[in-house]
């Protein structure tokens, strides 16, 4: 199996040694590229002294998501690529093991996305009860947006290097990596399923508050929105990967 990793970072020293120690013990993952996306904190020392061992890029100002991927996927020469975000806890090995040996043990998935479900639980308990228990909302529409957003949005994907490149011949900026990877994924028929994982990332919720994070979701949905349209986005929620991978 031949996968490499590839982790764009921007002001993390708080939460890449976390992130890094696992990956580095995932036998399937053949070499982590780093991008450091112009950070203002010591990410890049701390990577530097606890991962000397591991190819770390620095790029001289924050260019954005996408373009810290872009650059990374010039040092990849491995047939798949796994994309992990760096802002993450509870991240599992032998999640990251399963969805590397589907993509390997069934060649015709282009793409396994692994899917935080129990991020999606944790997020819906810190919604006031007017979001949940409305007559509005009676069949759980809120429930049912979120977890496919979990799905669309993921940062955390395996996917073909080749198909990857391709992608990237047209430009992808702002918060549209993940729905830009989809939209093309889609038009062109390629295969994709996704697995649980039970990552976290609920360092924004600490940090903005439950409000803080719809504004910010509301905002990104509107970049995301900017770039396919509003009908591909709500064809992207109802229609894109909606089956789980099957283990065999």
């Amino acid at each position: 199996m031949n996968c490499s990793c590839l982790l764009p970072v921007y002001n993390e020293a708080s939460r890449v040694k976390s992130v890094l120690s696992v990956l580095t013990k995932v036998s399937l993952i053949s070499e982590i590229i780093i991008v450091n996306d112009g950070s203002t904190d010591n990410t890049q020392q701390i990577i530097e002294k606890k991962f000397p061992q591991l190819k770390l890029i620095s790029l001289p100002k924050n260019q954005g998501k996408a373009s810290a991927v872009k650059q990374g996927l010039q040092y990849i020469k491995t047939s798949h690529v796994l994309l992990f975000d760096a802002d993450l806890k509870n991240v599992k090995i032998s999640e990251i093991n399963v969805a590397i040996k589907l993509m390997f043990n069934q060649p015709r998935l282009d793409m396994v996305i692994l899917k935080r479900i129990h991020e999606v639980d944790g997020f819906l308990k810190t919604l006031p009860p007017i979001f949940t228990k409305s007559k509005f909302l009676k069949n759980n529409i809120i429930s049912k947006i979120a977890y496919k957003a979990a799905c669309i949005l993921s940062g955390e994907r395996i996917i073909k290097t080749k198909l990857l490149k391709k992608i990237f011949e047209t430009k992808i900026n702002g918060y549209c990596l993940e729905v830009a990877i989809n939209q093309y994924c889609q038009n062109n028929n390629k295969k994709v399923c996704w697995v649980s994982s039970s990552a976290l990332n609920d360092f924004k919720i600490k940090d903005l508050g439950t409000f803080g994070i719809i504004n910010k979701y509301i905002l990104m949905i509107l970049s995301i929105m900017s770039r396919v349209g509003i009908k591909h986005y709500i064809h992207q929620i109802r229609t894109f990967c909606t089956d789980k991978c099957k283990l065999n």
